[in-house]
């Protein structure tokens, strides 16, 4: 990782335009139970939120950096800080998993 990525822990956000640009392409069921999603690598939880706004869902995340993490609290119902490798989960916990792993 360069100079800036290793400070940054290889943190480069997804744009808010972005975010909403995925949505679009999303649907959600309205008749069941919330769906579960995972971001294991959350950030500040933005993009996560936006990609599922106005959807009934749980929201889990997974963030390294504990100031990231602190962020991602206050717009995700669910937040780890911690590496995302060192976390289990039952098979067939989440119905979306949202990915925008850091750059090496």
């Amino acid at each position: 990782m360069r100079g800036i990525a290793r400070q940054k822990l290889g943190y480069f956000p997804l744009s808010q335009k972005e975010a909403e640009r995925i949505r679009r392409f999303l649907s959600f069921r309205e008749d069941c139970d919330a769906t579960s999603v995972l971001d294991p690598c959350a950030g500040g939880g933005a993009a996560m939120a936006t990609i599922t706004s106005g959807a009934k869902t749980l929201t889990y995340g997974i963030e390294l950096d504990s100031f990231r993490a602190e962020e991602a609290r206050l717009v995700l119902g669910h937040v780890l800080q911690g590496n995302c490798f060192d976390v289990q989960s039952a098979v067939e916990s989440f119905s979306l998993l949202y990915e925008n792993p850091p750059l090496s």
